[in-house]
């Protein structure tokens, strides 16, 4: 029989049974609890590290694996990309003196600066050169090329017209069938004859007066030819003891640099007789042939000993270049306006 002791540990014991039994369901509880977090917090590291990799070590892709684009963007290779520009077609005729007509030039046909300017031209994507005619003319000043004179501007109108009827056909049956009309661009280098003390027609032409005579000649030219452009080259530099059939020397070389005044007046928009169509060609030449003269020019003999007035070769050829650069430069402007 049970003693005293023993009944009360008995009573004791039943009496804690219950509350154990729901301290371990308790503990049970939490362990599941838990468990159910750490598996809720594996899952989202893993979603994290899927976002942060892009899929790099989930549902079994390599790492390698590109990630696919975003719905509605095209992939690289399918964007767009700009189509190129179309080369503006150009027609070039060059209007000046000896210099321009290349003489004391081998074979001025291809090595005078026209023809240089030309083949620099054509190698630009920017533009399609359709043709070019060198209109020079030895000892010829503005006062030559003025319309009333007829004989020489009749030269330079018609090579212009038959580039325009040559347009004109191609756009109407041949390879530009249906494109705009090309730019006849007119080159114009004048001044040399004109600074002359004498021997030269009109010599010598005051600034006035060559501004006067070039204004005549673009007029009558843009009005006979309503697509074309003139670029306005400044006269080229020649040594103070120029001296062969005309005399020239300092007091030509001063008239000279007066003239560059006057063709920024007839280029600037704000007085130019015809606007968007006069612009200012190249004014660098000047300097550049001054401090490179006897590798640039024909070491000629006159009247007042050695004198620099004819590029040679190689410097006909940068003449080109100069002229061309500003051409294109002029036709870029003339795009944007």
């Amino acid at each position: 029989m049970p003693t005293n002791n023993q009944n009360n540990q008995n009573s004791l014991n039943r009496s804690q049974h219950p509350s154990t039994q729901t301290s371990r369901t308790a503990e049970t509880q939490i362990q599941t609890t838990a468990m159910k977090k750490t598996a809720m917090r594996r899952t989202v590291i893993k979603d994290l590290f899927c976002l942060l990799f892009a899929g790099v070590f989930c549902a079994g892709m390599s790492p390698l694996t590109a990630v696919p684009p975003a719905t509605g963007v095209p992939p690289p290779s399918a964007q767009s990309t700009p189509s190129p520009k179309t080369p503006q077609a150009i027609y070039v005729v060059f209007i000046g003196d000896s210099i321009t007509a290349g003489a004391l030039v081998p074979a001025p046909k291809e090595n005078a600066p026209p023809a240089k300017a030309a083949a620099w031209l054509a190698k630009q994507s920017a533009v399609e050169l359709r043709g070019f005619s060198n209109q020079g003319v030895s000892g010829y000043t503005t006062v030559d090329f003025l319309p009333s004179r007829q004989k020489v501007f009749q030269r330079v109108e018609r090579a212009a017209a038959r580039f325009a009827r040559e347009d004109e056909t191609a756009r109407t049956s041949g390879d530009r069938k249906g494109k705009a009309a090309a730019t006849l661009v007119f080159s114009v280098m004048l001044g040399t004859n004109d600074s002359a003390c004498s021997g030269t027609n009109g010599a010598p032409v005051s600034p006035e007066h060559y501004h006067a005579n070039l204004t005549a000649l673009i007029n009558a030219l843009a009005k006979r030819f309503p697509n074309s452009v003139f670029v306005l080259h400044n006269p080229l530099w020649y040594s103070p003891s120029t001296h062969n059939g005309a005399r020239y020397l300092q007091e030509g070389l001063t008239r000279l640099e007066s003239y560059a005044p006057k063709l920024r007046e007839l280029a600037d928009a704000r007085t130019a007789s015809h606007t968007g169509k006069v612009f200012l060609g190249d004014t660098e030449a000047f300097g550049f042939f001054k401090a490179n003269a006897a590798e640039n020019f024909v070491h000629e003999k006159g009247r007042s000993g050695q004198f620099y007035l004819h590029p040679n070769r190689v410097g006909a050829a940068k003449l080109g270049e100069f002229w061309a650069k500003a051409i294109l430069r002029t036709l870029e402007n003339k795009t944007k306006t």
